[in-house]
């Protein structure tokens, strides 16, 4: 797999009303999803199959009942193991120049590639636990998250149809939002 990333301005999570961080996010995966068809096109020039890995919505699998959503593969967890960060017990990637302001793209290459080496010099600091303490509904528990608790408290739905996003807590009061190289 090849992963790549993109960060989100760092000021627009601290904006009053969820729109601009919502519009941003959104923005950001066309944007991925674009990079992803042009990084196909290029390495097929070069005789390498590759598909895109989508980077947000559609899902196959959704779990109505849980809020439960898993994509084709986790890129958090491809991103990690691709040495672009370490998953942080608020389960974002936090990349070490750029936090956990970052949204992943990927593609999956029919030809095997030479890895990078896996980021694992870093953990979260030992005692924090600032972003599961600001969970407003306890959905983080240090290792995974309740969608269902996540979904139903941080996502509406506006009537026109749109995704907004309303709670960030845990991306903000992150120490290494901004990333840990600081």
């Amino acid at each position: 797999m090849v992963v790549f990333l993109t960060r989100m301005p760092p000021e627009v999570i601290g904006a009053q009303n969820p729109i601009p961080y919502s519009h941003t996010a959104d923005l950001l995966y066309a944007a991925l999803d674009q990079v992803g068809l042009k990084l196909c096109a290029e390495l097929g020039k070069h005789g390498i199959q590759v598909v895109p890995v989508v980077t947000d919505v559609p899902y196959l699998h959704w779990d109505v009942e849980n809020k439960h959503a898993m994509g084709i593969i986790s890129r958090r967890h491809a991103a990690c193991n691709a040495g672009l960060g370490m998953l942080g017990r608020n389960t974002l990637l936090i990349n070490p120049d750029h936090g956990n302001m970052v949204y992943i793209g990927a593609v999956l290459p029919g030809n095997e590639v030479e890895p990078d080496p896996v980021a694992c010099d870093f953990t979260c600091p030992p005692n924090c636990s600032l972003c599961l303490e600001a969970c407003p509904v306890h959905a983080l528990n240090g290792i995974t998250v309740n969608q269902k608790l996540c979904r139903e408290f941080s996502f509406i739905v506006h009537p026109r149809g749109w995704d907004v996003y309303t709670c960030n807590a845990c991306r903000k009061l992150c120490p290494h939002r901004n990333g840990y190289n600081q």
